[in-house]
């Protein structure tokens, strides 16, 4: 092995849980509410679906209390909680939906004001909340929401970025959001920022435990928790230890084989070495459950006469136990990860895959999770999960001991909505398309792809295409369907956006009209971030100019400079744009601006040229 290859040794032997593979996880990557392993997963598809399960577990929820005896003032509100929230656009998604449905919204107001002494007054605007009465100058403050939505993550620098983002601060507000710093593994209390109020676990004798339900959204990150690795050997069991190397050459200072302790340069060059030593599947003596776990795989894989490879998801039950304590025991899980949910997939002798896209990941064992629900054993807790093996898999995990309540409407929901086409199915389709399509990646440009507008009267003419390629596109009515069906999620939008760009100007003009409702609500779900690459506001502005909506345009062009800075083609477009509203001084300076950025550019002297002359032929 020449010296350029040669790996350093970081750790020998060590059980997975015990790996300081855990220690190398940069603390912004234990954290995630995109799905930044898998870009054809459509963040506003999977928020629309998450959406719609908490709306039929409120609905389930008022239900139970209202079979309960009246519970006075003594109310609390469904907390849905989301773990590892990251950037906050996720949770920004789902709460978004929720809104938007708000008029499905249980009325608790009923459950409190069923003749008890101590039922509070409610006020005149919950009662026009609830009857759709409210507009948007109510002060909502004093209504009683079903639900307080609880954006946490390890990192405060992700917690402090939600307070700075307007889109959030409507619904903090209202008192509908509340965030706060929340490391699963060490914290036991998540403390509302906003609020100034803990969460925390109940106490015996505290009244509202019989009517207090938590949600929690687990997505994406129980597969960057501590999970431990098994194999079935002959009907035997063994726990898996790993040694950890990286190459020498990616130490710093240059590492000698006796250093103790040694700094590198990127996790994406680390390497493992498993060995497999034989133990007891009685081997957690202080956790009941995880021994359970381990001997019902034990018993299965030998009973069948079959080897097995598996990973225990450690960490996140002991998340789930945790966030329980917080509703004495009354959870509801629902999760979104690179998952194994059945035992089918954990058939054979494999070491544990990791995935390094910038942190450590392994494929997250939601079957053992499903088993951990059934081995509580009391009545309703029961686990949902998807029918397919492929990808990216959804589970919704039911923890509400001896509570009365079947969840009719969340099992409903879970089979129509989430079931047969879930986030892997639309991900599967739109990449059909564009295989079938055999389409380029654009994903990579950075700026506003250039435009050569052509001198013309007509509006429709003012546009080309792209320049990338000549590539098929697919037609516009599949491109919008797609768009629709993936909840008008902007990403997906910006990968089939040249088919929409290039073909709107020719639509009919019903056709132009669902496009300019698609383009306000794909540009309603657009959520701001530093890094993102997708100038999704210039194309829906492009979209608007094809369809002359040039008033629309206009605003998208200035939301794309609001985000991505300033660019003389944007300049250029919006100059076009007040032109055909007849705002000619307005057009002059945009036209200006975009020759300061960029002084040879020809359309933009033309375009200014002829605006002069119009004005000047105005004056005469």
């Amino acid at each position: 092995m020449s010296a350029s290859n040669k790996l350093y040794t970081l750790e020998v032997d060590r059980p997975l849980p015990e790996s300081l593979v855990w220690d190398l996880q940069p603390t912004s990557e234990r954290s995630t509410s995109t799905t930044e392993w898998d870009s054809t997963l459509a963040c506003a598809f999977i928020a629309c679906r998450y959406a719609r399960l908490i709306l039929s577990i409120l609905n389930d929820w008022k239900e139970y209390l209202i079979a309960q005896s009246p519970i006075g003032s003594n109310f609390v509100p469904v907390y849905i909680i989301q773990v590892g929230a990251g950037s906050g656009e996720l949770g920004y998604l789902i709460l978004k939906k929720l809104w938007e449905l708000r008029k499905f919204w249980p009325d608790f107001g009923t459950c409190l004001s069923k003749g008890t002494s101590n039922s509070p007054v409610l006020s005149q605007v919950n009662h026009d909340f609830y009857n759709e009465k409210v507009n948007k100058t109510s002060d909502l403050t004093s209504v009683i929401f079903p639900f307080k939505f609880v954006l946490t993550d390890v990192d405060p620098r992700n917690v402090d970025f939600w307070k700075s983002q307007n889109c959030l601060q409507q619904f903090m507000d209202i008192g509908l959001l509340d965030y706060g710093v929340f490391d699963t593994e060490r914290d036991n209390q998540i403390y509302l920022q906003r609020s100034q109020r803990k969460i925390s676990k109940l106490k015996a004798n505290e009244q509202e435990m019989q009517n207090t339900l938590s949600v929690a959204i687990f997505n994406g990150i129980l597969s960057g928790m501590k999970q431990d690795a098994f194999q079935i050997r002959n009907g035997e069991l063994y726990r898996g230890y790993c040694t950890t190397k990286v190459p020498l050459s990616d130490c710093f200072p240059a590492a000698k084989d006796d250093d103790a302790n040694v700094s590198f340069k990127t996790i994406s060059h680390l390497s493992w070495e498993w060995k497999y030593k034989k133990t007891k599947a009685n081997q957690f003596k202080h956790d009941a459950d995880i021994d359970k776990l381990l001997g019902y795989y034990k018993d299965y894989f030998s009973e069948n006469q079959l080897d097995g490879s598996f990973l225990i998801p450690t960490d996140a039950i002991n998340a789930i136990r945790k966030l329980e304590s917080f509703s004495a025991g009354k959870l509801i899980v629902i999760t979104g990860d690179k998952a194994f949910n059945a035992i089918d997939e954990l058939v054979g002798l494999r070491d544990p895959i990791i995935a390094i896209p910038g942190s450590c990941s392994f494929i997250v064992n939601l079957h053992a999770i499903g088993l951990y629900t059934q081995f509580m054993s009391e009545k309703n807790t029961f686990a949902l999960s998807s029918p397919y093996l492929e990808e990216f898999k959804c589970g919704c995990f039911v923890f509400t001991p001896n509570l009365i309540s079947s969840f009719e409407e969340l099992r409903l929901q879970w089979e129509d909505g989430m079931k047969h086409f879930g986030a892997t199915e639309f991900s599967s389709l739109q990449r059909a398309v564009k295989e079938e399509l055999r389409a380029p990646d654009t994903e990579s440009l950075k700026i506003p792809p250039t435009t050569t507008p052509e001198m013309a009267n007509e509006a429709d003419q003012i546009i080309s295409s792209t320049v990338i390629s000549a590539s098929p596109t697919p037609s516009l009515r599949l491109a919008l369907t797609l768009v629709r069906l993936s909840e008008y999620d902007p990403e997906v939008f910006y990968k089939f956006r040249r088919a929409v760009v290039d073909k709107c100007p020719y639509a009919s003009n019903r056709m132009q009209h669902d496009i300019r409702v698609d383009a306000q609500r794909i540009g309603e779900n657009y959520y701001p971030l530093a890094n993102k690459k997708a100038d999704v506001a210039f194309e829906l502005g492009r979209v608007m100019m094809g369809i002359k909506e040039f008033a629309l345009a206009i605003n998208f062009f200035q939301d794309s400079q609001k985000n991505f800075g300033e660019h003389h083609i944007n300049w250029y477009n919006m100059g076009i744009c007040y032109r055909y509203v007849d705002k000619m001084e307005k057009a002059l300076n945009c036209f200006d601006r975009s020759l300061e950025l960029q002084p040879q550019y020809l359309e933009a002297i033309r375009w200014k040229t002829m605006v002069e002359n119009e004005l000047n032929a105005n004056d005469m």
